[in-house]
């Protein structure tokens, strides 16, 4: 029997006229951050090797359940995604080539500037106001991206790793949480828990090519595979060095429609269809 999203919110009136270039979850799980793009800029604004682009209007548009904000932006570089930097910062990201990120106020003036690296999979800040940024296989043998993972502070400054060493080739999956980050990644997809405090931990469940985590306590949710079930979520029981799936069902849409891209943030998996909001918080096991 399947599970399903229940829908959050519809943000059409709030994306009426404008191109969704992305939609990212904060941390909370409980706000969420919009960029949208001038559809007349659209198309050079996602070529991943433009550099310099013609002045643009952009809107970074956040949102709960039930209230939003907006900041708008001329901006006259590739912008794909957005997410909050502390209480009065923001951070774009997008294209190949540095710089590739930009830390602006909320009255929309440049701060600075700096390289992510390039061909990331996913951007997420934490609490401490550090950008962690994985990346994904085509990124090997390229400076700073065939790390697999870097952590970058407020002001874009690449913090030298002082966790255990890993090299993941091909981040699948990444969930940015309060003391920890919790991910998937090939080979040989471990669900892994890197610990602020530098500690690498990796378990080995029967789950392959899954593309969003969430974790509780020592359960932790899983989406996706490889086919035949590219929509499944399992849950995993973690116990010292062995981890036991205790389910697996599919996770759809309501009225079994299938889901397109998920993330997961704050302790819930997010989707966005039809320019819906969708939220799933797994089922734990006592």
């Amino acid at each position: 029997m399947s599970k399903h999203f229940e829908p959050v919110r519809d943000l059409s009136s709030l994306v009426e006229g404008w191109e969704l270039a992305s939609c990212n979850v904060e941390p909370d799980g409980r706000t969420i951050t919009m960029m949208l793009i001038d559809p007349a800029a659209w198309a050079s604004v996602l070529n991943p090797a433009a550099w310099d682009v013609p002045p643009y209007p952009a809107r970074i548009v956040q949102a709960t359940e039930e209230t939003e904000w907006e900041y708008t932006f001329q901006l006259t570089h590739p912008a794909h995604g957005a997410s909050s930097l502390g209480r009065y910062r923001l951070l774009l990201w997008g294209g190949l080539g540095n710089p590739n990120a930009f830390v602006y106020d909320t009255d929309g003036e440049l701060l600075h500037e700096f390289w992510l690296g390039d061909y990331f999979e996913d951007v997420q800040v934490d609490s401490q106001q550090r950008v962690w940024v994985s990346y994904f296989d085509q990124g090997y043998g390229k400076p700073m991206s065939e790390d697999g993972l870097s952590c970058f502070d407020s002001q874009g400054v690449r913090l030298t790793p002082w966790w255990d060493h890993f090299q993941p080739f091909d981040m699948y999956a990444m969930n940015v949480a309060k003391d920890a980050i919790w991910m998937h990644y090939y080979t040989p997809f471990p669900v892994a828990r890197l610990g602020f405090d530098g500690r690498l931990r990796e378990w080995f469940p029967k789950v392959r090519g899954a593309r969003a985590i969430v974790a509780r306590g020592s359960q932790v949710a899983l989406f996706g595979g490889y086919p035949p079930d590219p929509y499944q979520l399992t849950i995993v029981q973690l116990q010292g060095q062995s981890a036991r799936v205790l389910s697996q069902e599919p996770l759809l849409l309501p009225a079994d429609r299938e889901p397109g891209q998920v993330v997961g943030r704050g302790g819930f998996f997010h989707t966005f269809h039809a320019n819906v909001w969708y939220r799933f918080e797994p089922d734990w096991r006592a």
